[in-house]
């Protein structure tokens, strides 16, 4: 089997990488919003166009598998630097062998090794995971779901069927969640909430993000630009934001989506000062909860320094979403300490590819 691996021109070959993923990717249908999909995270990334690597079968050219990585602003150690966030993995099903599988995937890893970008990360699936290691990648950790409970009159409804009737009963069993569940609470009076919906993001999270970034080892850009293009111009869903502020200056947010009875957090950045992101997450749960929202869901890397006060709010593992976090960084970089080091990063799911 003859194969070729190179890159491809996105200027062209945009809508064979469509076809492509749309063959391989049962989840996906052929409509406005899958094409919106492609041309905003290949050609519209604030942080640059994405770079995308085909298999093309050398008897017949036809393009039979690609993968992709999508730029993103980082900060390591203090210092700007840029890595690619890899995803849209695809190969034909007759060419699924794992030499093709091999080459495809050392694409990426070759061009940090020739110096074409600083480093890479990928949230691959169990079977992609170890395609990412005989190529040499390193796993630094797990990203995992963490569901906390607002309202029971959803849960209640499972049993009862009748909407009104669960209400209801939600109603007089409801103080059972405040009474048996960690509660966050509102510990600093002085804090100053902005709720907004689906909008774009100003300077002041920019300005937020550099205070931020010293505080973690590695972390991806969160300025305005990109927080509005990841969570707002993208076509797949937008977000929702919830703000605090102390003495009147921005001290973190939480992005949060939802759909039907489920609410999830995309993003959420404190700084760490005393009761702040209990503060928020008090907030947040008081929204929610008069949204009609059941449950509330985070994905965060495993070593995220917010977890264990997460955990303190109700927020209790699940099993359901557990994926590997995958990095490269070629030794001669100097990056490679920080980028291999589990603790050093801060990842929530707001990080992965779309």
């Amino acid at each position: 089997m003859a194969i070729i691996v190179r890159k491809a021109n996105l200027d062209k070959e945009l809508p064979i990488l469509m076809d492509t993923l749309l063959r391989n990717r049962e989840r996906y249908d052929d409509d406005d919003i899958f094409r919106q999909r492609f041309e905003w995270a290949y050609l519209k990334n604030p942080h640059g166009k994405a770079t995308a690597w085909v298999v093309e079968d050398d008897n017949t050219g036809e393009v039979v598998g690609f993968t992709a990585g999508f730029p993103r602003k980082m900060s390591v150690d203090g210092k700007e630097s840029l890595a690619w966030n890899c995803a849209d993995f695809s190969i034909d099903k007759k060419y699924r062998v794992l030499g093709v599988a091999i080459k495809l995937r050392r694409a990426a890893k070759d061009g940090v090794d020739g110096g074409e970008i600083p480093f890479l990360y990928a949230h691959p699936n169990d079977r992609m995971a170890v395609v990412h290691e005989r190529v040499g990648h390193h796993q630094i950790g797990l990203m995992k779901r963490y569901a906390a409970l607002l309202r029971l009159d959803r849960k209640i409804l499972n049993y009862v069927k009748l909407l009104f009737l669960a209400r209801f009963l939600g109603f007089f069993v409801q103080p059972l969640v405040h009474l048996l569940l960690p509660q966050p609470k509102t510990r600093d009076k002085s804090v100053k909430f902005s709720f907004v919906e689906k909008q774009r993001f100003g300077e002041e999270f920019t300005e937020f993000y550099e205070e931020m970034r010293q505080h973690y080892p590695v972390s991806g850009f969160r300025d305005a630009d990109y927080l509005t293009w990841r969570f707002i111009d993208c076509p797949l869903y937008q977000v929702d934001t919830l703000k605090v502020y102390r003495d009147g200056k921005l001290r973190g947010y939480a992005l949060v989506g939802s759909l039907f009875s489920m609410a999830q957090i995309a993003d959420i950045v404190v700084a760490p000062e005393d009761g702040l992101l209990e503060s928020l997450m008090a907030q947040l749960f008081k929204i929610y909860r008069k949204k009609g929202i059941s449950t509330m869901s985070v994905k965060l890397h495993e070593t995220n320094p917010v977890l264990e006060q997460m955990k303190k709010f109700g927020f209790r593992e699940r099993d359901d979403a557990t994926s590997k976090v995958m990095v490269y960084a070629n030794e001669k970089n100097g990056l490679h300490k920080h980028i291999l080091n589990p603790d050093a990063w801060y990842m929530t799911v707001g990080d992965r590819d779309i």
